[in-house]
């Protein structure tokens, strides 16, 4: 798997190539507390042209964001970052990834030429009304090598 490393803000991003190919790529975007998967799933084997995968801020390869917060704006923007890189993709999201995915193609419809929207962690949902607000006071220490973020991952899961 070959990685290429993109500057999102401060943030390092690592782009992972599954698959190399001609025509338009595929981009897989994972799901909270995930990361790019090191081979293609099963599932998008049969697409024609590369495959693609980004690791989103404070998950697998790419950086920690440090003294910021992890929105979707934020995460919209790794996904912009990789667009740039790779111009126009189709997108396959899933979870917190087909969320990031779906808001991506609505902003970028010149460049996302669809989207591929998958369940999984991050859009379980929470009913019909607000949720009561939590104030995390301690989350426990991130794995070695620093992602995923446990802060990241304890502010969207209240998103």
């Amino acid at each position: 798997m070959t990685t290429v490393r993109l500057r999102h803000n401060k943030i390092e991003l690592a782009l992972h190539e599954l698959r190399a190919g001609e025509g338009r790529p595929l981009l897989h975007v994972h799901g909270l507390a995930e990361h790019t998967p090191d081979t293609v799933p099963a599932h998008l084997a049969a697409w024609p042209g590369a495959v693609w995968g980004l690791d989103l801020t404070g998950h697998g390869a790419s950086g920690i964001a440090v003294g910021a917060g992890y929105f979707c704006e934020a995460l919209m923007g790794d996904v912009d970052v990789a667009i740039a890189h790779l111009g126009p993709v189709t997108i396959y999201g899933r979870g917190l990834g087909a969320y990031v995915g779906l808001l991506v193609a609505g902003g970028r419809a010149e460049d996302v030429r669809g989207a591929i929207l998958a369940d999984g962690p991050g859009l379980a949902g929470g009913g019909p009304w607000p949720g009561s607000p939590a104030i995390a006071t301690a989350v426990s220490p991130p794995p070695e090598g620093g992602t995923p973020d446990p802060w990241a991952l304890h502010e969207l899961t209240r998103d």
